[in-house]
C-alpha cells in the first residue's frame, strides 16, 4: 500500500517523467495528468487487481477531440490494456516523437493488449478518419480513410494497417515480439504518400522498442 499511496510526481521524478507530461498530481492509485495539447489523463485504482496479484485501474482520457476510457493492470509478469474505446483526436498523435501535425479523428475499439517476457498479444481496431498532414520542413500529404487491425501470431502482436473502404489495400504491417524486438513493413501504398520512401517494393526494418530485464 506504501507504494500505491506515493505522491505520483515523486514516482515520475525516480523513474523519470515524460516530455508529453506537463503535470501530476494525486497518487500511483488515484491521480491526474494533464499532457501536451490540452489532454487530461485520470486514473483510478481497483482493489479487484489486488487480489488476483497484480494493480489494476480505470483510465479516462480527454481532450479537445479526444474521449477515451479504459482499463490498465501490471503484475511481476505481465501489463496489459482492456477495454479501451471511443473517439481521440489529432492532439493524440501529436503526443508521439518527432510526430506530424494531422487533421483527423480515430475511433478505438480494443478489447485487450498484453505484453509479457512469453508473449504479446492484441485484439481490437483502430478506424481513422481521411487526415492531411504537414511535416516539418516538407510537403503536406493526406492519407485515405485508415483501419487498423490488432491480432496475435505465435507468441508475437500484430498490427496490420489496410485502407478503409471496400478495396482494404494493404498499406503496412508491424509485428512485435516477446523480447522487444519490432518487425516493421511499409507497403508501397503507404510509401506513395510519405515522400522519400521507395515505392517500387515494400520497406522493411527491424529495430528494439524495449529490452528484457
Amino acid at each position: 500500500m506504501v507504494l500505491v499511496t506515493a505522491p505520483a510526481a515523486r514516482i515520475a521524478q525516480f523513474i523519470g517523467q515524460p516530455t508529453q507530461v506537463v503535470t501530476l498530481s494525486g497518487s500511483l492509485w488515484s491521480g491526474r495528468a494533464t499532457l501536451q495539447g490540452g489532454l487530461v489523463a485520470k486514473w483510478q485504482g481497483q482493489w479487484s487487481g489486488l487480489i488476483r496479484g497484480r494493480l489494476g485501474a480505470t483510465v479516462e482520457i480527454q481532450g479537445p477531440r479526444t474521449l477515451l476510457d479504459g482499463r490498465i493492470y501490471a503484475s511481476p509478469w505481465q501489463i496489459g490494456l482492456q477495454d479501451l474505446s471511443g473517439r481521440a483526436g489529432p492532439e493524440v498523435l501529436a503526443l508521439g516523437p518527432n510526430a506530424a501535425p494531422c487533421e483527423g479523428q480515430a475511433i478505438i475499439d480494443i478489447a485487450s493488449i498484453t505484453v509479457s517476457r512469453s508473449a504479446v498479444s492484441g485484439d481490437g481496431f483502430v478506424r481513422i478518419s481521411e487526415s492531411t498532414c504537414q511535416p516539418s520542413g516538407g510537403p503536406a500529404f493526406t492519407t485515405p480513410p485508415l483501419h487498423l487491425v490488432l491480432t496475435s501470431e505465435d507468441e508475437s502482436g500484430v498490427a496490420t494497417l489496410t485502407t478503409d473502404d471496400t478495396a482494404r489495400d494493404t498499406m503496412g504491417r508491424a509485428q512485435l515480439g516477446p523480447d522487444g524486438w519490432v518487425k516493421l513493413r511499409i507497403d508501397p501504398n503507404a510509401a506513395r504518400l510519405m515522400p522519400g520512401l521507395p515505392t517500387s517494393a515494400p520497406t522493411e526494418l527491424e529495430f528494439q522498442l524495449y529490452t528484457v530485464p
